[in-house]
């Protein structure tokens, strides 16, 4: 029997739309965070670049004019950590590309448009850190058919997860379990910020309800690294 998901199911991966709800408020940074890369501080230069203007030019003799004083360029702060731009399961045939995403207007965690894409939960720990990297994705849109997850439900216990960073290196993980939970279920540590370092994938799984376009439930797929 089809089931009706709540109107505010919690992690929800809608068909049609770019919507993961719920859990997402656990690790969420506090007000005012911002992933924008620290801007570099403009150059500075001492205030004298030379003698004063004179009435004639040519009456100031060039070996009197000060030296141009110069000082050091503010420090450059060091790159930013790589960020996920791939991620591989080869047992299923996964190779999708990835992009950041946060939240929505409405404060739900985004999903890329295009089925095709999968997305790092920016507000999750980076591949190899602390805490729990959470990625997301459609298991199929309306306009596309299956997504970029389609087969994460057929996921077995030791696949080998591959996430490939920005700098070239790639992060090796091995599945440890995969699980359906009810949307308004969805455990709230799966976005843990502590702990030791995993990956989640999340899309949706689960009984189809025609007329919401959604699914009922959320496939859940966790690896350690390897």
């Amino acid at each position: 029997m089809r089931r009706t998901p709540p109107a505010a199911a919690p992690l929800a991966l809608a068909l049609s739309g770019a919507a993961l709800l719920g859990g997402w408020w656990q690790s969420r940074p506090d007000e005012g965070f911002t992933t924008s890369p620290t801007p570099v501080p403009a150059v500075a230069t001492s205030a004298g670049t030379g003698p004063p203007p004179a009435a004639d030019p040519a009456a100031v003799p060039a070996a009197d004019a000060p030296a141009v004083g110069r000082r050091d360029a503010a420090p450059v702060p060091p790159p930013a950590a790589p960020v996920p731009v791939r991620v591989r399961l080869p047992e299923l045939g996964i190779d999708a590309p990835v992009d950041p995403v946060g939240v929505d207007a409405a404060g739900a965690v985004e999903v890329p448009a295009d089925g095709d894409r999968v997305g790092w939960y920016r507000w999750s720990a980076l591949p190899g850190e602390v805490g729990s990297t959470v990625l997301v994705g459609h298991v199929d849109t309306r306009a596309e058919g299956p997504g970029a997850l389609f087969p994460l439900a057929r996921t077995a216990p030791g696949a080998l997860v591959e996430v490939v960073l920005d700098d070239g290196t790639t992060r090796a993980y091995a599945v440890v379990e995969r699980r359906s939970h009810p949307k308004a279920e969805l455990p709230a540590e799966l976005f843990s910020r502590s702990g030791p370092p995993g990956l989640v994938l999340v899309t949706c799984g689960g009984d189809f309800d025609p007329r919401t376009r959604s699914y009922a439930d959320n496939v859940v797929v966790r690896a350690a690294p390897r």
